[in-house]
This record gives structure tokens, C-alpha cells and sequence, in this order.
């Protein structure tokens, strides 16, 4: 546990993506805070630890990325198995609404909204807003007609400058 503290501080210190995933191995217990809540059901069930720290840690990756499909499936490839897909679906889900109320980004989309390079909404309006598209018209463009013929063409075609031709 103390060698993954060192990773998460390194890695978040450099500025890379392994700050986020080792996060999730160090948060995962918090799944164990909810632990007592089954057992202190009347009918007594007996769940694993290990299902409360998977599903701890598939919720924290839902919420964080809001990708809640990515949070379940790297719980599952961790788990080992697929038996636990429904309880990681429950949390996944539950997490991912929660968080996309209070959090309209993910971790990485607030960090492009904040240098105003995130397009969130109707993309295509957005681009061409963005896109100096007078500067990609072309105003020396050799015309022609119906009473061309191959010479004609390829005599202007000559003339042409390659800026033309790209």
C-alpha cells in the first residue's frame, strides 16, 4: 500500500495518467465503508470484502471519468471473473448520475473547458466558428468551359500552381 502511495505521487507530480488509475487502487477501500450496511440487515447476508472494494472502486472510476462502461469492465477484468457484473452495473450507474448532476465534465474535459478547447455542444456550428475558412479559399482558379478541349486542360493544368492542385 505504501509502495502505491509513492507511484500516485510520482506519476501525479509528472503530469501523467497514472495519477488517476493509481487513485483508484488507494480509494478502492472506501467500498468497505459500506460493508455494514448488508450485515446489519435482518437476514443476515454474508457478502465478500473483496465484491464492496471492486464495486468501490468501479464506482469511483464511473464517477471520475464518467464512463461507467469502462468502470464496470475493469472491475470485472480485476475481479477475475463476470459473476459480478450486476453489483458493478448498480454502483457504475449510480455513480455515473450522481456525479454527471453535480459534475457536467469528466476529469480530463474539465481540464480542456478550462483552456477553452473543449466543444461540448453542436460540434459542427462550433468548428466553423473555430475554422478560418477565408483563408482556405482559393481566388487565382483557372475556369472551365464546355468548349475546352484535353489540350485546353491540360495547358491550364500547367499553368496551375500546386497550392491549386492540393
Amino acid at each position: 500500500m505504501l509502495l502505491k502511495t509513492f507511484a500516485y505521487g510520482f506519476t501525479s507530480g509528472g503530469g501523467g495518467i497514472g495519477e488517476l488509475w493509481a487513485a483508484f487502487y488507494l480509494l478502492a477501500p472506501n467500498g468497505l465503508c459500506f460493508l455494514p450496511i448488508p450485515k446489519s440487515l435482518p437476514w443476515q447476508l454474508c457478502l465478500p470484502e473483496p465484491l464492496f472494494m471492486l464495486a468501490g472502486m468501479a464506482g469511483l472510476a464511473s464517477g471520475v471519468l464518467h464512463a461507467p462502461l469502462t468502470a464496470i469492465f475493469l472491475a470485472a477484468e480485476i475481479s477475475n471473473g463476470y459473476d459480478l457484473l450486476i453489483p458493478f452495473m448498480l454502483v457504475s450507474g449510480l455513480s455515473y448520475s450522481i456525479t454527471k448532476h453535480f459534475m457536467p465534465y469528466s476529469v480530463f474535459q474539465s481540464a480542456l473547458v478550462k483552456k477553452g478547447h473543449w466543444i461540448a455542444n453542436d460540434k459542427d456550428k462550433q468548428l466553423l466558428v473555430y475554422l478560418a475558412w477565408t483563408k482556405l479559399i482559393e481566388k487565382n482558379v483557372p475556369t472551365l468551359t464546355i468548349a475546352n478541349t484535353l489540350g485546353d486542360i491540360v495547358a491550364l493544368i500547367k499553368k496551375t500552381t500546386p497550392t491549386n492542385l492540393q
